[in-house]
């Protein structure tokens, strides 16, 4: 009967995919190839929707050939996004994100801004399990090509994704207001929409979405009662779809309004109310707010059994948040222990207080016995335990020298003496969190060329500071032999990648600039964008290509970029140990107050600007430790 039935499933799927190859045929034959173009891609896409991956990881490929040969360019990428969606949703991630890369490197090279908009958004979409503000950068990415595009038929659905997933990265992220704004850019292009195709139907869907999304950032902003009528719209318009997991994602939303109300008990509802879909969905904030409320509740035992499956499971955007949770309920789960165990102690000692007092003559001879004895042994044992102790305060002298020595050849492999030249400005420092870092800048000035470069390795001690060596030497060899800075990249990826079993990874922003004419060539592997003063603002971010991190995938093809002149404009660049510095209470400097501080510094020196900066991160700190190695570089171009 299984065979029987799994022979019947197989039959309609082959029937299924025949009247797409049929479709396809005819369409060729009749000289439309867009037609054909789209049942080609809809065949691939079929096989996605019913989570066919290893069809998928097939059959694409052959379609993309085809539609490579036809020009076919739309329909090209849009199959190309399904195969690299199956390849991450096959638990396959880095492959993935290597067919986002070559993606966006073919679509730079064809000169196709929707092709680039496509890898954009499927590298942002990927970043999300590595660095959220990565993926917050390529999603904006995607969004500001597709909207040079343009309102028209086929860039819509990629309008909307883009919107959608940049929102939720910034919930990730808890930046709460620049979540709404996009909201609002997102509300104000589906009404324009809306008003020049006059299809609301269609788009029903992506107006719950919306709503929903800008649910959340009011709620992060506790602007509950915005959020409540966000939520009764979505609602409203969910009467027509019917669909039950927008019904359960507004469940959870009402449910944390509640909570933050301070009405528990119908905090409490709703979240028993959605806990059974839950159990069979991976959405994390449904889970972190049933926590919450189940903390609030004093259910504090089925609360930390829900942080602990989570936590077993969770990605980094999330962990931080769940380690603090599980330390709370660890200290009220021993708390309360404590307190049943003094109880159960009291009821003995009752019981027993007539048993106590008749033994109490016999007990006191028997302990007077066994202390004697007590005390011999634990003299033994102090002797030997100062023995142990002198032993590992030794060995731990020996690893601090031994790691003060390194800490000291580690910083002398950066240079600490800058140029002395009327024509340029130049500082930089270098602060490891703990005895060695990861960070990195270097510079060489041949002539009337200043090659430098700041970069950031993955992880922190001993093993980032290796892989920080190798970065730097190899940076000198490439800058000696006058190469440009996206060829440097290149070439530091294809050596760095051969033979990482590790997986380590460094973000580099590596420039080039001539002192005579201010010509600046830089590429961007992956890293923060600097910021460049002398425009109206007072200084702004540089918009940057975000290429891929240097040392995870060989045979990348990096980009470049240009600014004609920067003379007069001071360069400010920097490792995420900045503006990501956290206070005692893990708030982070941000990304608008670094830009805030910078503003309200009239350049002296490049040396006058970072330590304005060391300054402004130690008050944030307010005593905390460093979380992060922070490496900082200015030059100015006079």
């Amino acid at each position: 009967m299984v065979c029987s039935l799994n022979a019947t499933a197989n039959d309609k799927l082959e029937k299924a995919l025949s009247r797409y190859d049929v479709a396809a045929q005819k369409a060729e034959r009749e000289g439309k190839l867009d037609s054909a173009a789209t049942a080609r891609r809809e065949k691939v896409s079929f096989l996605s929707r019913n989570q066919l991956d290893d069809q998928v990881i097939v059959e694409a490929p052959k379609q993309m050939r085809w539609m490579e040969q036809h020009d076919q360019w739309i329909y090209f990428y849009r199959t190309w996004r399904l195969l690299a969606e199956s390849y991450y949703f096959s638990h396959k991630p880095q492959t993935a994100l290597h067919e986002a890369q070559r993606m966006l490197d073919h679509a730079q090279k064809h000169n196709d801004n929707l092709g680039r908009a496509t890898a954009y958004q499927l590298l942002g979409f990927f970043y999300l399990e590595i660095d959220n503000s990565e993926a917050i950068k390529a999603y904006k990415h995607s969004l500001k090509l597709l909207k040079a595009q343009g309102y028209y038929e086929d860039i819509f659905g990629s309008l909307n994704r883009s919107y959608g997933y940049l929102c939720e990265a910034l919930d990730n992220e808890k930046d709460y207001l620049t979540e709404l704004n996009y909201c609002n850019e997102w509300e104000l292009m589906t009404q324009k929409w809306i008003g020049k195709k006059g299809q609301k139907g269609v788009i029903n869907r992506v107006l719950i979405e919306l709503q929903l999304q800008k649910a959340s950032a009011l709620i992060g902003l506790s602007r509950l009662q915005e959020a409540d009528s966000a939520l009764a719209e979505a609602e409203k318009l969910n009467e027509k779809e019917q669909d039950d997991y927008y019904k359960y994602m507004a469940m959870v939303r009402r449910a944390q309004i509640a909570m933050l109300s301070n009405d528990i008990s119908q905090a409490v509802k709703l979240s028993d109310a959605y806990a059974p879909t839950m159990a069979t969905d991976d959405w994390k904030p449904a889970r972190l707010i049933r926590g919450e409320i189940l903390m609030r509740a004093g259910r504090t035992a089925d609360a930390a059994q829900l942080y602990r499956s989570l936590y077993e499971h969770l990605d980094s955007t999330f962990a931080k948040d769940m380690r603090m949770q599980l330390d709370e309920l660890n200290t009220i789960l021993h708390v309360d222990e404590l307190e049943m165990k003094g109880q159960l102690e009291r009821s003995r000692f009752i019981i027993g207080i007539v048993t106590l007092i008749v033994l109490a003559l016999g007990i006191f001879i028997y302990f007077r016995h066994r202390a004697a004895r007590r005390l011999e042994k634990a003299h033994s044992e102090l002797l030997t335990a100062y023995d142990q102790l002198e032993e590992t305060t030794t060995a731990k002298e020996r690893i601090e020298s031994e790691l003060r020595i390194a800490r000291d050849i580690q910083m002398s492999m950066v240079p600490h003496e800058f140029p002395q030249r009327a024509d340029l400005d130049l500082y930089a420092s270098m602060t490891p969190a703990r005895e060695v870092g990861g960070d990195l800048y270097d510079y060489i000035l041949q002539d009337d060329r200043l090659y430098f470069c700041v970069g950031d390795v993955s992880g922190k001690g001993v093993p980032a500071s290796l892989f920080m060596a190798q970065a730097i030497r190899l940076f000198r060899a490439l800058a000696k032999q006058r190469q440009k800075p996206n060829q440097i990249a290149t070439r530091l990826n294809a050596e760095l990648a051969e033979n990482n079993d590790n997986g380590m990874f460094v973000t580099m922003f590596i420039g080039l600039v001539d002192l005579q004419t201010g010509h600046l060539d830089f590429c961007n592997a992956g890293h923060n964008p600097p910021v460049m003063g002398g425009d109206q603002q007072g200084g702004s971010y540089i918009d940057v290509e975000p290429n891929a991190p240097i040392g995870l995938w060989p045979e990348l093809e990096y980009v470049g970029e240009k600014i004609d002149s920067i003379k007069g404009k001071p360069l400010f660049i920097y490792t995420d140990g900045l503006n990501e510095a956290e206070n005692l209470q893990q708030q982070q400097l941000g990304d608008d107050r670094l830009l805030d501080i910078l503003r309200d510094t009239r350049f002296e020196s490049s040396l006058q600007v970072i330590e304005r900066l060391q300054t402004e991160v130690e008050r944030h700190r307010n005593g905390a430790e460093p979380n992060d190695d922070l490496t900082m570089l200015c030059l100015k171009v006079n």
